[in-house]
């Protein structure tokens, strides 16, 4: 064989071994950042009802961190603008588990992976404009398999009762992660930890 053949040869059996090695490593860097099925696919719904506007600022937080689209619920017969009048109705539907009829059309849950509803606490519970939301939803089988979390603001309860309450309403839903709650005058300037509890909830919810 001609020295000019060998060196032919060889460069060859380089070339080849060369190409041998680069599939090696290329085929673990593959498997390493294949793409899976995670947040950034995950469809988001936050569905809030906020009366003076404060649970609403935090969700909308919530929401942005979460790439997420926002709808808000209302009752279709407003609560009394007084204070005091309305807390009274609002605490006597809650003592009576009374509904509160809402303004269509409702946001539907059932395109979503991930639902968060987020609701003052009122007397240790949901807003009933949020219970009836619930209700409704998991009756007709919207939130049945979905990864459901909460968000709540309050003047000074805890949110696990609402929490619980939100659990009972919608049995057939999976509840992810810690409940949100912002307390007290300043609860609505607490938009940075309901943007933290947000991206946390995210890698919860993978």
């Amino acid at each position: 064989m001609s020295s000019a053949s060998s060196r032919l040869n060889l460069s060859n059996a380089s070339l080849v071994r060369r190409r041998l090695l680069g599939t090696a490593f290329a085929l673990p860097l593959a498997c390493a950042f294949r793409p899976v099925r995670g947040a950034a696919s995950r469809r988001t719904l936050v569905v809030c009802y906020s009366r003076t506007g404060t649970t609403e600022a935090l969700a909308r937080a919530a929401a942005e961190s979460l790439g997420a689209d926002f709808r808000t619920i209302e009752p279709r017969e407003p609560y009394a603008a007084e204070y005091s009048d309305m807390t009274d109705l609002a605490r006597e539907e809650k003592h009576t588990g009374a509904r509160r009829e809402l303004k269509g059309p409702l946001p539907d849950a059932s395109s979503y992976d991930l639902v968060v509803i987020a609701s003052p606490v009122w007397w240790g519970g949901l807003s009933t404009p949020a219970s009836t939301y619930l209700t409704d939803e998991a009756r007709v089988g919207h939130l049945k398999g979905k990864l459901v979390a909460t968000l709540h603001t309050s003047g000074s309860s805890g949110p696990r009762a609402a929490r619980a309450e939100a659990e009972r309403l919608a049995p057939d839903a999976r509840f992810v992660g810690e409940p949100f709650i912002a307390s007290g005058s300043r609860a609505r300037t607490r938009t940075d930890q309901a943007q933290a509890w947000a991206r946390k909830l995210l890698e919860e919810a993978l």
